[in-house]
């Protein structure tokens, strides 16, 4: 919002009438800042996607570098819980329309995909349109939820982003079986 649209705004009256006290940073950090920086991020200041993708590859590589004791403590946990494989691929479309793998610490058991179907048509009312969700989805383990609840399970694509696959700031990746089901 414009200073002059904030100034007519009661709340933000009432907010600033209580004469917060601001830090030098965060009267320095504003949202212009804030904004200019995401933009830096997206490459859209001019120096395209070769800023972007370095600054993929600088954050990704120092992350990973840093949180391989977590993904070494997740995988025990995954193997304790569970058979089967520690990671799950899923085919995905990325820019252009370029299949790739996404890669995942798995959540589900084993035959998840197989037990998909059934669900589907007992619970019709969990597909929003496109994508099939679950409140409390049998398919999911116990460790599967808690790496859910803190989106622990995620951390893997960051291998992608590293490959060039996807990058950190953007649109969710669709599986390909979504695609055809989607709006123009």
């Amino acid at each position: 919002l414009p200073a002059d649209a904030m100034d007519q705004n009661p709340a933000v009256a009432v907010t600033r009438a209580a004469d917060a006290p601001q830090s030098a940073l965060s009267r320095r950090f504003t949202s212009h800042t804030r904004r200019a920086l995401l933009r830096l991020w997206l490459g859209l200041i001019g120096f395209g996607p070769s800023v972007r993708r370095s600054l993929d590859v600088l954050v990704t590589g120092i992350g990973l570098l840093c949180l391989l004791p977590l993904f070494a403590l997740v995988a025990l946990f995954i193997r304790l819980d569970s058979k089967g494989p520690i990671f799950f691929a899923q085919e995905r479309i990325g820019e252009g329309g370029r299949r790739f793998r996404m890669w995942k610490f798995r959540t589900m058991v084993v035959n998840a995909d197989a037990l998909k179907d059934e669900l589907a048509r007992k619970h019709a009312a969990a597909v929003d349109g496109v994508r099939f969700k679950l409140v409390r989805d049998p398919r999911v383990t116990s460790v599967g939820r808690v790496l859910r609840k803190f989106s622990i399970d995620e951390l893997p694509q960051l291998f992608n982003v590293l490959r060039g696959d996807m990058t950190m700031i953007g649109p969710r990746t669709p599986v390909w079986r979504e695609v055809p089901r989607y709006n123009n």
